[in-house]
């Protein structure tokens, strides 16, 4: 970068003689000098953000990963235990409760949501609401106003789920009323396996590190 700027500073400084660049040791100018310096710097910072950026990603996977095993696991626990009413309560109880758990461990803010909601809790935070009007089925990352990293992972239903979130056939007579009487304005029925079910967001601080 050093060696091109200088060329170009120096044809335009003596009129581009070919036998003096080729001949002459190319000594840079203040001008290119200072021109070099502040674009290692900038290319310098760019490298840093993109690092940052990152390393703050990684932190975001890492903390999905973590509630995604965490609502799984006791999630199936229950399920094996106490049958497939009982497991409502752990969505209903529970879920809120592991994702500030795993979100303290890992330093971050990390939630569900969905365009068909079962809680109302779980409603799309600001900067989540374009993508969720848009059915966006692909993982996105960007840097929000506030200066945190956002990051959101899609989330399909898999077989096991259509018991609580498929349609009538799918769905047992006790777990239907039991999703009544816990969520009287249930959106979050009639789901196919494979469906895109809702997102993982989660928003990682500057200074968030990986475990």
């Amino acid at each position: 970068m050093l060696s091109v700027v200088s060329m170009m500073v120096g044809c335009s400084l003596i009129g581009c003689d070919r036998s003096k660049v080729a001949t002459e040791p190319s000594t840079p100018t203040p001008a290119a000098a200072s021109l070099a310096e502040d674009t290692a710097v900038e290319d310098l910072a760019a490298e840093e953000s993109a690092s940052g950026t990152d390393s703050r990603q990684r932190v975001a996977v890492e903390a999905k990963d973590a509630l995604f095993t965490a609502l799984s696991s006791r999630l199936m626990e229950v399920l094996q235990s106490k049958g497939p009413a009982a497991a409502i309560e752990v969505c209903s109880q529970e879920a809120v409760e592991i994702a500030q758990r795993v979100g303290q461990e890992r330093g971050v803010q990390i939630g569900r949501t969905s365009f068909k909601l079962r809680n109302p809790a779980n409603a799309p935070r600001d900067w989540v609401k374009p993508y969720v009007e848009q059915r966006i089925d692909s993982p996105q990352s960007l840097t929000l106003e506030n200066g945190n990293h956002g990051a959101l992972f899609p989330i399909r239903l898999d077989v096991k789920c259509l018991m609580c979130h498929g349609g009538p056939d799918d769905m047992l007579e006790q777990v239907s009323e039991e999703l009544a009487k816990r969520y009287p304005d249930d959106e979050a029925t009639g789901f196919t396996q494979g469906d895109l079910r809702g997102w993982f967001w989660v928003e990682v601080p500057p200074d968030a590190t990986q475990s």
